[in-house]
Formats: C-alpha cells, sequence, structure tokens
C-alpha cells in the first residue's frame, strides 16, 4: 500500500512543479521594462488637449445648467486664453503649459460631474415620485379588494 500512494503522489509533484516553471516563464517572458509616458502611442499633444479642452467648454456653456457654473466656466475660458498665450510664445515653459492644461481638464471634470449629479438626483426624484404614485395605485387596488371580499362574505353569511 504504500508504494501505491507514493507512486501516486511523484505524478502529481512533478505535474505540480511542470506547471509552476512554465508560469515562472511566462511571467518573467511576458514581463518587460516599464514604459516611460513618451513610449505611450496615445498621449496627447498639447494642441490635441488644448482643442478637447474648447470642445468640451463650448459643450458645457450649452448646457441647461450653465448658469449654476457661470464662474466656474467663465475661469476655465480664461485658463484656455493663457494657454493660447503661453503656446503663441516661442520660450514657454512646456511644464507651466502642461499643468494649466491640467488645471483646465479638472475644471472642466468637476463642472461635467456637477451636470451628472444633478441630473442623476433629478432621473432618482422622478423615479421615487413614480414609485409612490405606483404604491398608492396598489393600496387603492388592495382596499378595493378587500372590501369586495368582506361584501362577498358578508353576503354569503346572511341567508
Amino acid at each position: 500500500m504504500m508504494m501505491t500512494l507514493r507512486h501516486t503522489r511523484r505524478p502529481r509533484a512533478l505535474l505540480l512543479a511542470g506547471m509552476l516553471c512554465a508560469l515562472v516563464t511566462l511571467t518573467t517572458a511576458c514581463s518587460g521594462a516599464p514604459k516611460t509616458p513618451d513610449d505611450d502611442v496615445t498621449q496627447r499633444t498639447v494642441d490635441q488637449r488644448l482643442l478637447d479642452a474648447r470642445t468640451v467648454h463650448r459643450r458645457l456653456l450649452r448646457h441647461d445648467d450653465a448658469p449654476r457654473h457661470e464662474r466656474e466656466l467663465e475661469q476655465a475660458s480664461v485658463w484656455i486664453s493663457r494657454v493660447e498665450i503661453l503656446m503663441s510664445d516661442a520660450d514657454h515653459d512646456p511644464a507651466q503649459l502642461d499643468l494649466l492644461l491640467d488645471t483646465i481638464e479638472g475644471q472642466l471634470i468637476m463642472i461635467r460631474t456637477s451636470y451628472d449629479a444633478r441630473t442623476a438626483r433629478q432621473a432618482l426624484e422622478d423615479t421615487r415620485a413614480r414609485y409612490e404614485r405606483r404604491a398608492k395605485t396598489i393600496e387603492q387596488a388592495r382596499k378595493a379588494q378587500d372590501d369586495a371580499i368582506r361584501r362577498t362574505r358578508s353576503a354569503q353569511d346572511t341567508p
């Protein structure tokens, strides 16, 4: 009996060892040197980022909630103008330009998030009101059924 246990464990151990070696080999083969931001093909240029910021800014200005965020939208507009001025200067600081574009993108994201939150709150309120109306309708139907059952029972009880 001892011989059979030993013989059944050995193939399992070899199988596990082989799987472990394959896993280590695949892991080391698939990992390469870490990429730098310059290696990223999808990195957007300053012009693309500015164009995206302008597009989003114009879209946010046309939104129904734009008056609520007038100050933030105006600030983003000022920052976009500053980026355009910096880009026209030949001696502009790329780090400052990048920081300003990050600030613009953050400002626009904040405004868009506020718009979406307000829309979500309104949708939630509409759904809640719809459920309340439906619950009221169900309760009225339940009362009507209970009344009908009582009338039927009372009619059955009277000879």
